[in-house]
């Protein structure tokens, strides 16, 4: 080969702009080729250069075979990276070399801890649900319990206020529950409360929620009803109870309940606030011992 081709060669691989093709040297076909080559790989240098990984390695050979490949490399890390950017490390490295092995170690044992991280967060959700059950709902029944209930129906009473509906509150108390207790024992006692709590829950509207104030006394809230009208809901409650005994060995057990209404609209505050509720059910404890004290089995209104 030429001096001239050597120059030539020379500066394909070292100007800034490498010289073009021309003269004697296109017809020196070992020299077209080398320059080819030459001109081929700086335009792929200098796309990854410009972090272009995305150009197109058409010739073959050893140095184009070996672009390639760290095309390959840096392309599967970019997507690699991008996916753990997003907290995916469930993809491994597509190539077979000391590298993809340890990175791909590495990326399995991120995704183990990454995967024992969210089954941990899934049982603290777990638990963290169960005591805010338990702290809201009696074990026994399912019903909410006084604090429960008395913050729903807080709510509901201002919802109320502000849209001008008339809202009131049923104390209930199971008549002769000790005696019920005493001769058929705890767990039939058991059974006894699951059954009120399944006829009342059966028989009230939608909208109405049923609580458990302690023992054998509940809370009833209902709303968008006058007092002749909550009067009549508990009156049909009631019926619905002493028309559904409860089922035993030894055949059915009727069940009665005394209630006592008392309606917010009867009550002057500036504010419904806790106090508010509080004397609500005040009230209606003081007819539901009203409907006790003059026979059970009876609606009286506060």
């Amino acid at each position: 080969m030429s001096n001239n081709a050597l120059m030539h060669i020379k500066r394909l691989l070292t100007d800034s702009y490498p010289p073009s093709l021309e003269g004697e040297f296109t017809g020196n076909a070992e020299l077209v080729e080398i320059h080819n080559d030459i001109q081929a790989i700086r335009e792929i240098l200098a796309a990854f250069a410009d972090d272009n990984f995305s150009v197109k390695i058409k010739e073959s050979g050893v140095v184009f075979d070996s672009l390639r490949t760290v095309q390959e490399h840096v392309n599967s890390v970019f997507i690699l990276m991008r996916l753990v950017e997003q907290g995916n490390f469930s993809r491994g490295y597509p190539l077979t070399n000391s590298f993809a092995i340890a990175f791909n170690r590495m990326m399995s044992q991120f995704d183990s801890v990454l995967s024992s991280i969210k089954d941990e967060k899934k049982a603290l959700q777990a638990r963290e649900s169960r005591l805010k059950y338990l702290a809201d709902y009696d074990p026994l029944t399912g019903l909410m319990n006084r604090r429960a209930f008395m913050e729903q129906a807080l709510a509901k009473l201002r919802m109320a206020a502000l849209n001008g509906e008339s809202c009131g509150i049923v104390m209930i108390d199971i008549d002769y529950f000790k005696k019920f207790n005493d001769t058929y024992g705890h767990l039939a006692g058991d059974a006894a409360l699951k059954h009120f709590v399944k006829v009342i829950s059966q028989a009230m509207r939608k909208d109405d929620f049923l609580g458990r104030y302690g023992g054998e006394e509940f809370m009833f809230f209902f709303c968008k009803a006058d007092k002749q009208t909550g009067v009549a809901i508990a009156e049909r409650l009631r019926e619905k109870l002493v028309n559904s005994p409860v089922p035993m060995e030894g055949g059915p057990v009727s069940l009665a309940a005394s209630f006592g209404v008392a309606m917010a609209s009867d009550m002057e505050a500036t504010v419904i606030d806790e106090k508010f509720i509080e004397n609500l059910i005040h009230n209606a404890d003081i007819a539901l011992y009203h409907a006790k004290n003059t026979g059970r089995n009876k609606v009286v209104v506060f």
